[in-house]
C-alpha cells in the first residue's frame, strides 16, 4: 500500500500550530481585536479541524487498501491511539495541579490576561477525579454530556478531546465505508442519520468542546468524501493540475464566506488537489516539497505524540519561567515559552514515540495479524456447502 508521505507532512505543521496555539493562549492571549495569521495561529482548534479531514481520508483510505474485517480494524486502531494516550493522561494528573498554580502566579502578574477559563479547564478534573479516569480509560470521554459529568472532554489532559473524537469514528468508519460504497440507497440512509444526529445533538445535548461524533461528523465526512474523489481522479489520469484550481476554490468560498470558519475545508481542498497532482504528474514542486521534505515527514511521524505531550511541556516550562524570570513582559514570556516548549516537545516526543508509540503499534499488528490468520483459518476449515 502506497504511504501518502504528503500527509505526514501536513500533520507536522498541523500538531506545530496547535503548539504554538497553546503557548499563546496559556500565556494569557486572549485573541480579542486580533486578525489575520495572528488569529490563526491562536486559534488552534482550526488545527484540529483539519486533523479531523485528515482522519476521514486516510481512514477510508486504510479500510479500502487493507481489506481487514471490522475486528482486525479496532484492534490495530485502538493500539494505535490507547498506549500513548493513557501515558500521557498518567502524566497529567500532576501536571494540572502545576497548571493551576501557573495560573494564579499568571494573573497576578499579568492582570489583564485572560485565564479563568484555563483555571476551569485544567481543575475540572479534580472535582470527580474517579470517574474522568475511569472515562478516559475508554476514550469515550468526550461523548459524555456536561449533565453527566461535567469537563468530561478536556479534564487533566485538554488536547485528548480530540483523541475521543478519533476513536468514536474509528468504531464507526467501517460501517460508514460500507454505506459509501454499497448503494445511493444506502449512501443516503447514511447521510440522513448523520444529519439527523447532528441536529439533534446540537439541539438538545451539551457537550464539551462539541467533542461528542455528531457535532463534529462533518469533517469526517468531507474527509471520507475527498478519498473518493481522490481514488477517482488518480485512477483517470487526469493530465490537468488541479491545485491552483483547489486555491481558486478556496479563495473564493473565503472571500464569499467572510469567515475563518471556512478556513480548515478551504486548506484541505486544494492539498486533496495536491495529492491528485502528485499522484498523476509525479514530478514534486515547491508546495509539495514543503510536506514531503525530511524534518516535515519526521515530525509528522511523531505528530501524535506531539499533540499529547506538548501541553504537559508548556505546563513545566512554564513552571520554571515563572519561577526564575518572574514578571518579564508577556510578549517576551510568550516567546521563550514558545521556543523552549518547542525543542523539547520534539525530544519528548521522540521518545514517547520510540518508546511508546512504536511498541503500541507494534502490539496491535501483532494481534491484529494472529485474528487475521485465524479469520482465514477457520474460512478454510469450513465445510463447502451442499
Amino acid at each position: 500500500m502506497k504511504r501518502l508521505t504528503e500527509i505526514e507532512g501536513l500533520r507536522a505543521y498541523l500538531a506545530l500550530w496547535v503548539l504554538i496555539g497553546h503557548c499563546l493562549q496559556l500565556s494569557g492571549y486572549s485573541g480579542d481585536g486580533w486578525s489575520g495569521v495572528l488569529l490563526l495561529l491562536r486559534e488552534a482548534n482550526y488545527a484540529v479541524d483539519i486533523f479531523m479531514l485528515i482522519s476521514g481520508f486516510v481512514i477510508f483510505y486504510l479500510i479500502d487498501n487493507k481489506k481487514e474485517n471490522y475486528r482486525v480494524f479496532i484492534i490495530r486502531r485502538f493500539f494505535r491511539l490507547w498506549p500513548l494516550f493513557i501515558v500521557t493522561l498518567a502524566v497529567s494528573l500532576p501536571v494540572s495541579v502545576v497548571a493551576i498554580e501557573n495560573f494564579s502566579l499568571l494573573k497576578e502578574i499579568y492582570p489583564g490576561a485572560e485565564i479563568d477559563t484555563l483555571i476551569k479547564l485544567f481543575n475540572g478534573g479534580w472535582e470527580a477525579p474517579i470517574k474522568h479516569i475511569f472515562a478516559h480509560a475508554t476514550m469515550l470521554h468526550g461523548a459524555i454530556p456536561e449533565q453527566i459529568l461535567s469537563g468530561s472532554p478536556t479534564a487533566f489532559l485538554p488536547p485528548a478531546w480530540s483523541i475521543s473524537l478519533e476513536w468514536q469514528f474509528y468504531l464507526f468508519a467501517p460501517i460508514c465505508f460500507w454505506a459509501f460504497s454499497s448503494s445511493a440507497k444506502s449512501r443516503a440512509i447514511l447521510a440522513a442519520v448523520a444529519i439527523v444526529g447532528y441536529i439533534v445533538s446540537r439541539k438538545y445535548m451539551h457537550v464539551h468542546m462539541n467533542a461528542f461524533l455528531p457535532m463534529h461528523v462533518e469533517y469526517f465526512f468531507f474527509g471520507c468524501v475527498s478519498y473518493f474523489i481522490y481514488q477517482y481522479s488518480t485512477g483517470s489520469h487526469l493530465r490537468v493540475k488541479l491545485f491552483t484550481v483547489g486555491v481558486a476554490i478556496s479563495v473564493f468560498l473565503l472571500l464569499i464566506s467572510q469567515t475563518i470558519n471556512m478556513v480548515p475545508l478551504c486548506f484541505w481542498i486544494p492539498f486533496c488537489c495536491l495529492l491528485i497532482d502528485r499522484h498523476n504528474h509525479k514530478h514534486q514542486g515547491v508546495v509539495s516539497w514543503l510536506f514531503n521534505n525530511r524534518a516535515a515527514r519526521y515530525l509528522g511521524a511523531i505528530s501524535y505524540s506531539i499533540y499529547l505531550s506538548h501541553i504537559l511541556v508548556i505546563v513545566l516550562v512554564q513552571y520554571l519561567i515563572l519561577k526564575f524570570m518572574g514578571d518579564i513582559p508577556q510578549n517576551l514570556h510568550f516567546v521563550i515559552l514558545a521556543l523552549s516548549t518547542l525543542f523539547l516537545t520534539v525530544l519528548v516526543s521522540s521518545f514517547l514515540f520510540l518508546t511508546v508509540e512504536r511498541n503500541g503499534m507494534l502490539i496491535g499488528r501483532r494481534l491484529a495479524d494472529k485474528l487475521a490468520t485465524e479469520d482465514r483459518g477457520r474460512i478454510q476449515l469450513r465445510p463447502p456447502a451442499m
